[in-house]
């Protein structure tokens, strides 16, 4: 990812993995479990853009915008030309996994732009924690690298 980005490094993951630290040796390890953790999660981001936000719904666009793209860019919100989907980028290191963008304009997509400003823009985070859904399966591919014979 270049300079401008910014990653979301899930706190549960980080906390999961430092609680289980005493029982796992990751010097040579395989990092494809965390890959795999990050495609779960890159799922996840997906699904948030094809629902336009969850778990609650993206902030509607403004009047004169909605009137633009209906005449001029039909489509759905975040999606003008899926370049912003299509960045979203998995990293993975030693016992983290991190997902983001390096668009300039992904972090204000994410977090918005301050009210009153000529380009004010309303939060659409698209970039979640994993969703319980998604835990179960992340937890199992965790225990079994860790934990399993299979894993290395």
């Amino acid at each position: 990812m270049s300079d401008a980005h910014f990653l979301w490094t899930d706190k549960r993951l980080v906390r999961w993995l430092a609680e289980k630290r005493d029982n796992l040796h990751f010097t040579g390890r395989s990092r494809a479990p965390l890959r795999a953790i990050g495609e779960i999660w890159r799922g996840s981001v997906e699904d948030t853009f094809a629902a336009q936000g969850r778990p609650e719904k993206w902030e509607a666009w403004s009047e004169s915008y909605a009137a633009w793209r209906a005449e001029k860019r039909p489509g759905k919100m975040l999606h003008l030309d899926t370049l912003l989907l299509h960045s979203i980028a998995i990293s993975v290191g030693n016992m983290v996994v991190s997902i983001g963008s390096n668009l300039a304009y992904a972090a204000r997509m994410q977090f918005g732009w301050p009210a009153g400003s000529a380009d004010e823009t309303p939060a659409r985070p698209y970039i979640q924690p994993p969703f319980a859904e998604d835990w179960k399966e992340i937890e199992a591919i965790l225990v079994e690298w860790a934990f399993g014979a299979g894993s290395s």
